[in-house]
C-alpha cells in the first residue's frame, strides 16, 4: 500500500508538474514556431513580390542590353561584309540575318531570362517546402514523445 501510495504520488506529481511544463513548453513552443512561420512566410512574401518586380525588370533590361549589343555587333558585321554577303545572294543574307540576330536575341534573351526565373522559382518552392518539413517534425516530434509517455503510462498503469 505504501508502495501504491508513493507509485499514485509519483506519477500525479509526474503528470501534474512534469506534463504541465511540458505542455505549457510546447504551446509555447507551438505558438512562437507558427508566428515565427507566418511572420517569416508573409515577409518572404512580401520582399518577393518586390524583387520579383524588381528582377523581372533588371532582366528585361539585362536581355534587351545583351540583345542591342548583338544587334548592332552583327549590324556593323554586316556592313563591313556587305559586299561578301552580297556575293553569295540574297538568301544566303536572309540565312546569316535570321540566324545570327534573331537566334542570338532568342539564346540570350530566353536562356538568361527563364533560366534565372526558374532557378529562383525553384529555390523559392524548395525553402517553402523544407520550411513545412521543418514545421511538421517540429510539430509531430513532441506528439509522437507524447504518445510514447501516453502509451508508457498505459503499460505501467
Amino acid at each position: 500500500m505504501v508502495f501504491f501510495f508513493f507509485f499514485f504520488f509519483f506519477f500525479v506529481f509526474f503528470f501534474f508538474f512534469y506534463f504541465f511544463f511540458v505542455f505549457l513548453f510546447f504551446f509555447c513552443f507551438f505558438f512562437f514556431v507558427f508566428f515565427y512561420f507566418f511572420f517569416i512566410f508573409f515577409l518572404f512574401f512580401f520582399f518577393f513580390f518586390f524583387f520579383f518586380f524588381f528582377f523581372f525588370v533588371f532582366f528585361f533590361l539585362f536581355s534587351l542590353f545583351f540583345f542591342f549589343i548583338f544587334f548592332f555587333v552583327f549590324f556593323f558585321f554586316f556592313f563591313f561584309f556587305f559586299i561578301f554577303l552580297f556575293f553569295f545572294g540574297f538568301f544566303f543574307f536572309v540565312f546569316f540575318f535570321f540566324f545570327f540576330i534573331f537566334f542570338f536575341f532568342f539564346f540570350f534573351y530566353f536562356f538568361f531570362f527563364f533560366f534565372f526565373f526558374f532557378f529562383f522559382f525553384f529555390f523559392i518552392f524548395f525553402f517553402i517546402f523544407s520550411s513545412f518539413l521543418t514545421l511538421l517534425l517540429l510539430i509531430l516530434r513532441p506528439l509522437l514523445i507524447l504518445l510514447h509517455l501516453l502509451l508508457f503510462l498505459l503499460l505501467v498503469l
